[in-house]
C-alpha cells in the first residue's frame, strides 16, 4: 500500500516486517520510485498466507478491477490523490544473500521469513561448509531456550533440527547444486555448527 514499501519485492518486505494488512495500489507512473498520484488501492488483513498466495489474490483483484479503474481515470471520473511523502518507506530488490537464514531472530520473524520466501522467489537458504542449500521443506517449532544457536540439536526420521534464537527449524528437504534434492540428514551431523 503506497506510500509504504516503494520499490521492489514489496510483498516480501511487508511480510517480513509483520504488517497486519497487505495491499496493492494503482498509481500514476512518474520519474520517482512509486511516487505517482494514487488512483485506487485495495487491502486485506494478512493471516499468514505465503507471498505466492498473496500474489495470486492480488492478480485476481487486479484482473477484476484494473479495466474499470483505467476507464474511470481516462474519463476523469477518478481524482488521483497525492501520496503523503512523510509516510513513505523504500525497499530494495532482494537477492540471494537476503535469503540466507539468520539464526539470531524470533520465532515470529522466522515464521514470516519462511512464508515470504517461497517460489517464485528463492527459498530460505542455509550455508554449511561453503555450500549453499535452499530449504524446500521444513517445520518451525516455537521452543525458546538457550543452548547456543546455529547448532544441529537433533537428527531423526523427521529431519535435521537446528536451533535458532526463537526456536528450532526442522529441515526436511533441501535443494543443492543444479536444483538436486538432498536429504539434510546426509549433510548435517548431530552437534554440527553452522
Amino acid at each position: 500500500m503506497l506510500p509504504t514499501y516503494r520499490g521492489l519485492h514489496s510483498i516480501v518486505w511487508a511480510i517480513l516486517n509483520g504488517e497486519e494488512a497487505l495491499g496493492w495500489t494503482v498509481h500514476k507512473v512518474d520519474e520517482g520510485i512509486d511516487t505517482g498520484d494514487i488512483y485506487y488501492q485495495s487491502s486485506f488483513r494478512y493471516r499468514g498466507e505465503t507471498s505466492w498466495q498473496i500474489m495470486e489474490i492480488f492478480d485476481q483483484e487486479v484482473e477484476g478491477v484494473l479495466g474499470h479503474v483505467a476507464k474511470r481515470s481516462f474519463s476523469e471520473d477518478i481524482t488521483p490523490q497525492p501520496q503523503d511523502h512523510n509516510l513513505a518507506t523504500w525497499v530494495p530488490r532482494r537477492n540471494r544473500e537476503d535469503c540466507l537464514i539468520d539464526f539470531d531472530v524470533s520465532y515470529s520473524y522466522m515464521t514470516r521469513f519462511f512464508k515470504a520466501l517461497v517460489p517464485p522467489y528463492p527459498c530460505p537458504m542455509i550455508e554449511y561448509k561453503k555450500e549453499r542449500y535452499q530449504v524446500i521443506q521444513s517445520d518451525i517449532l516455537n521452543k525458546k531456550y538457550d543452548c547456543g544457536i546455529k547448532r544441529v540439536v537433533n537428527v531423526d526420521d523427521k529431519g535435521v533440527y537446528i536451533k535458532f534464537k526463537g526456536g528450532i527449524i526442522i529441515i526436511k528437504e533441501l535443494l543443492g547444486k543444479n536444483d538436486k534434492k538432498v536429504d539434510p540428514r546426509s549433510i548435517f551431523p548431530l552437534g554440527a555448527r553452522l
